[in-house]
């Protein structure tokens, strides 16, 4: 028998200075030799064989969320503004 293959979409966090954005990504569920496994390829991904479905959805949505986030730059935040008394006139 071959493959059967379910698309569906999750959404996983991505954190970075101090907010959190919530990205769709689609993934594709496998059953093959009666076992479960996801498989995505932006980011690409693909978990071990499990039991049952509910557990490579989770798999596959864990894997897919710390690619996302090892992906995620974090730059500083500006904790003050520069105005013009704060430049010293020897810049210039």
């Amino acid at each position: 028998m071959a493959a059967v293959r379910v698309n569906i979409t999750v959404e996983v966090e991505q954190k970075g200075n101090g907010l959190i954005i919530y990205t769709p990504v689609p993934i594709q569920l496998v059953y093959e030799r009666k076992r479960w496994r996801a498989e995505c390829q932006a980011p690409p991904i693909c978990t071990e064989p499990t039991d049952n479905m509910e557990q490579a959805i989770i798999a596959g949505a864990q894997q897919v969320g710390a690619e996302l986030q090892a992906a995620v730059i974090e730059r500083p935040l500006i904790a003050g503004r520069i105005t013009p008394d704060n430049i010293p006139l020897a810049m210039f």
